[in-house]
Order: C-alpha cells, then structure tokens, then sequence
C-alpha cells in the first residue's frame, strides 16, 4: 500500500478537526465541498487561515472558502507560513499526529474485530479518517475542559459513541 494523502485542518478558537482524504492533488471537488462544509458548520463569518506554500493546496483552499462564502462566510484572510519554517507550523504538526494516531487506533481495531486487513484505498479508509475526526470533535476534552463540539454549539454532544464499521443488517430481496 502506498501513502494515503490526507487533508487535516485545525479551526481556532473552537480547536475542531476536519480531516478528510485526497485522491489527488489540486482542486478536487468532494474535498473542496467537505473544507467549505466544515466552515459553513462552525458559523464564524470571518477567519484567517495559514497553510504551506504549496500551490495545489493554496488553489483548492481558496476555491473552498469561495464556496462557503456563497452561503455565509464573508472574509477569509491567507496567511503564508514562512518557507521551510516548519517549527512555525506547530500546532498544525500536532493536529495531523493526533489524527495519524486516532486513524491508526481505529483501524487497527477494525482490523482484530474483523481478521482482516483494511486497505487504505476509498471508501472504507476515507470514512474511518472522518470518522476519527468527528470523534475527536465529539468527544476529546482540549485544554480548555470543553470539546470542540461544545466550544462550537455550547453544549455536549448527546449523541451515541458509534465504534467504526458498527454491524448493519439488513433484507435483501432477489
């Protein structure tokens, strides 16, 4: 298996996780919607986001907030880290070894509940990276005591904890 390219962004103050799966670089129109879905959902109007010089992630940010600015956002301000300052990127390094460690959790938990091994290819793979990450919204304390759930609704989630991959039956007529 090959290295899996997933986009991992950290929204403040709130501190929620959005982490979702690329296939390719550049614009790609499913992680375009799931950046400006992710916006949309926090209900800031205004933010400034840093991402590396990259070009292909820059574009397909920038188209993103385009999108979410169609609906409800009014500004998105760019802020540029500086080129091979990757110290400067702390809190983004952080974020990206939380969702390594949480993907890896559950996957190898699939694994032994299955026997099987799980390809890191679509769709089972993207849904366990998103699921991590809305289990870390939903669930995980940050330091200030709430979860990012809470720091964005004001209240706890009060939905069920679903384990990845939870068994559904159903009938099928032939």
């Amino acid at each position: 298996e090959g290295p899996v390219t997933v986009l991992v962004a950290r929204l403040y103050p709130a501190k929620a996780i959005l982490a979702t799966v690329c296939p390719a670089k550049g614009v790609n129109e499913e992680v375009m919607a799931r950046v400006a879905s992710f916006v949309r959902d926090s209900g800031y109007l205004k933010l400034v986001y840093r991402s590396d010089q990259e070009p292909a992630l820059r574009a397909l940010l920038e188209k993103a907030f385009q999108k979410a600015s169609e609906d409800q956002l009014e500004q998105a301000v760019p802020e540029a880290s500086a080129v091979g300052e990757s110290q400067s990127n702390g809190r983004s390094e952080s974020t990206v070894l939380r969702i390594q460690d949480l993907v890896r959790t559950y996957k190898c938990a699939l694994e032994s509940r299955i026997g099987s091994k799980v390809p890191c290819n679509p769709p089972v793979f993207n849904w366990l990276v998103e699921h991590a990450a809305s289990m870390y919204n939903r669930y995980v304390s940050t330091e200030d005591g709430n979860t990012p759930y809470q720091n964005l609704h004001g209240q706890r989630f009060k939905g069920r904890a679903v384990e990845f991959a939870e068994q559904v039956l159903s009938l099928i007529h032939i």
